[in-house]
């Protein structure tokens, strides 16, 4: 009898083995291939220190990216943008976004809406101005010609108002968000709060710039936006206890607030990130197809490896779905980025180390696509990415600023697409680890039942 359950225990063994060795060639691979080489962006621009990327994609995956330029215009950092149709060829020249030269203009920010027209966002220091930063706009039609001149976005002009973003709806019509200093309740140590103002796609104000956040102790920072095809939005931010004991209740916490097309609030301010301890910084946040949203932080100190990236998934009704995600499977983190995909998948982007990686999961968070590194180039850093997905093909459209970017050594902002060549959408693949556990248990089941007979 002993004989035979020996024999059993090795042949559960080597199925189980084989069974390892035979899913392997799928739990270490992803659907998305590279559809392009490496671009850079900016080939034409030897000057140093392009950085800051964003991304946006109309309907028919046409697409701008813009980015800030160290010294290529006539005084300090300027923002300049470049088109692209679907099949990745640039769409005029290089363009200079910005008609205000003098100091620094910074933090670009773009929104397309299904037609292909835009508009960029920035901060730009002492325009209209002497003391402070400013939130600057300027609208354009999908030809790349500027609609209308550029234009202030924020109200309250004592203090700085900074680091804006935007989201536009399918018609045209869009809402800017930014940090505004002294301008809500203030109290000691309390700076910073989170304003808002929305638009008519012709550039019209909708309404008055409005306050978004609640809670008014601590600075209240680094807002994101997403907005739905009928416009309904929703803006999450971070929020510090700066001493106070608020927040989250240990230090900084993440926070939104939705709201409908007409600008009204929806439902109250709410606490996105579960885990508490420590501080949870820099939010961004994406809609998903059929009203809800995802929204990804940084946590210092979370994962154990020195810090995380984590994301929670929102319904239409702002009710978490799940629990928390852990975004990074790789060691070192930084400058998340999220968009969701015509299907409802969620890609998440990151760098580690000196590469870019991405990662994709479904709208109800199961893992879809295992990570994979985005970047060709592998000299020196690769950082700041961010990520659109067109919502004609599910096309991933990756950028973002490093050194050796291209084929030469400027620092520049690079460009790439993945996609499912075989347009399946991307199927389940669960993570490699979860799979082999799960074998290795089932063997070590099997293994005790012939034990006992």
């Amino acid at each position: 009898m002993k004989n035979k359950t020996d024999t059993k225990i090795k042949w559960a063994w080597f199925l189980t083995a084989v069974l390892i060795l035979f899913c392997a060639p799928n739990l270490f691979a992803y659907p998305y291939t590279a559809i392009t080489p490496q671009i850079l962006v900016t080939a034409n621009n030897t000057l140093p220190n392009q950085q800051a990327p964003a991304i946006a994609v109309d309907s028919n995956g046409n697409f701008v990216i813009v980015w800030q330029s160290a010294n290529q215009e006539a005084s300090g950092w300027g923002i300049y943008g470049q088109r692209y149709n679907s099949s990745f060829a640039p769409q005029g020249g290089e363009i200079h976004i910005n008609s205000w030269t003098t100091d620094n203009q910074a933090r670009p920010d773009v929104a397309m809406d299904s037609n292909g027209d835009f508009v960029v966002v920035w901060d730009s220091m002492k325009q209209q101005d002497v003391n402070y930063t400013n939130v600057f706009g300027q609208r354009y039609n999908a030809n790349g010609t500027p609609a209308g001149s550029e234009f202030r976005v924020n109200t309250f002009v004592s203090e700085d108002q900074n680091y804006p973003a935007v989201a536009m709806d399918s018609a045209g019509n869009f809402a800017v968000t930014w940090q505004s200093s002294w301008q809500d309740a203030w109290v000691t140590e309390a700076w910073y709060g989170i304003f808002a103002q929305r638009y008519n796609a012709n550039g019209t104000t909708a309404g008055n710039e409005f306050h978004v956040n609640t809670f008014t102790q601590g600075n209240q920072l680094y807002p994101d936006i997403a907005m739905d095809a009928n416009g309904n939005f929703v803006i999450v931010y971070q929020s510090d206890i700066s001493g106070a004991g608020v927040g989250d209740g240990s230090y900084e916490g993440i926070f939104g607030q939705r709201f409908a097309a007409s600008g009204a609030k929806v439902g109250g301010e709410f606490l996105v990130n579960t885990y508490t301890t420590y501080g949870q910084t820099l939010t961004r946040v994406a809609m998903i197809p059929g009203g809800g949203f995802v929204a990804v932080w940084e946590s210092p100190v979370y994962d154990g490896r020195g810090g995380g990236i984590y994301a929670q998934i929102f319904d239409a009704n702002g009710v978490k779905v799940g629990s928390e995600i852990h975004v990074n499977t790789t060691a070192g983190w930084g400058n998340s980025g999220v968009a969701v995909g015509p299907n409802g998948e969620i890609i998440f982007s990151w760098y580690s180390g000196d590469d870019v990686y991405a990662r994709v999961i479904g709208a109800n968070g199961q893992p879809l696509v295992n990570t994979f590194m985005v970047n060709i180039y592998t000299t020196n850093p690769q950082n700041s990415p961010e990520v659109a997905v067109s919502p004609k093909d599910g096309t991933l459209l990756f950028t973002w600023a490093g050194q050796n970017v291209g084929s030469f050594d400027p620092d520049g902002v690079a460009l790439a697409g993945y996609k499912d060549i075989n347009n399946n959408g991307p199927g389940v693949v669960p993570e490699p680890a979860t799979v082999i556990s799960a074998l290795l248990g089932l063997a070590g089941f099997a293994i005790r039942k012939f034990r006992k007979a």
